[in-house]
């Protein structure tokens, strides 16, 4: 595994990045049609906000088809769920908060860390700082020199859960509707899953190919980067000095 840090980019280059080709293993077999499968505890705290899981398999699936008179999961089982199981299905679901950190400022970080650390996008392209998007309302938060738009998201080290998700359903249209639009290649959805505690973060990048979501945990990372330099819970004297003498 190769970690990449400041350092390293400005001694060897953009090229100092490499990647490893990651694919998610696609089970084998035919599924049966399951009926009056109910939820279990876990459903909610092991998935990420707006989002469930079958029952049957543990497959990830939008809340929104949860409500549904009868459910499908990505693997084809079907979840019959009663009346009072839909309204639990309606509460919010695990956050990415760790304490002194919110959603927003580890959001902010990690878009530091990667318009910064990770530059070479392997066969998605080159990210620079001219092609991001500085708009706050802009659907993609850039575009890749090869033509790809990206949509970075990250989380927390130690959620149980570790899924990249683009947002509600309105959202992720918007996102795809620009890509379109645009002319784009297509949406590429980049990762970040960082651990403060060491300072260092693994970050995936997949093609959504129309999808809102993909798990990372069968997947190998890209990259994993050094962000000393970014947490915030590292004191300043322990943070690398970007002067050479």
């Amino acid at each position: 595994m190769v970690v990449i840090s400041r350092a390293r980019l400005r001694n060897e280059g953009e090229g100092a990045a490499t990647f490893a080709t990651a694919a998610l293993s696609e089970p084998q077999g035919r599924y049966h049609t399951i009926r009056r499968r109910r939820t279990n505890p876990a459903s909610l705290s092991d998935a990420p906000e707006g989002f469930s899981r079958c029952s049957f398999c543990g497959s990830l699936m939008p809340v929104a088809e949860m409500l549904k008179p009868i459910a499908k999961c990505p693997l084809g089982h079907e979840l019959d769920l009663e009346e009072a199981e839909r309204q639990n299905l309606l509460k919010k679901g695990s956050s990415s908060n760790i304490p002194g950190l919110t959603r927003t400022k580890m959001g902010q970080i990690s878009e530091q860390v990667f318009r910064e650390l990770v530059v070479d996008l392997g066969p998605y392209g080159v990210v620079s700082e001219e092609t991001w998007s500085d708009h706050y309302n802009s659907p993609l938060d850039g575009v890749t020199s090869l033509g790809w738009g990206f949509d970075l998201k990250s989380g927390n080290w130690f959620n149980r859960t570790q899924a990249y998700v683009l947002g509600k359903k309105e959202d992720s249209d918007r996102k795809y509707a620009a890509v379109m639009a645009s002319g784009l290649r297509g949406l590429i959805g980049p990762y970040m899953r960082m651990n403060f505690g060491t300072s260092q973060a693994e970050v995936y990048i997949e093609d959504l190919r129309g999808r809102r979501y993909y798990e990372v945990g069968r997947m190998r990372p890209f990259v994993v980067v050094d962000f000393t330099e970014f947490n915030p819970f590292v004191p300043k004297k322990e943070k690398k000095d970007d002067i050479p003498f």
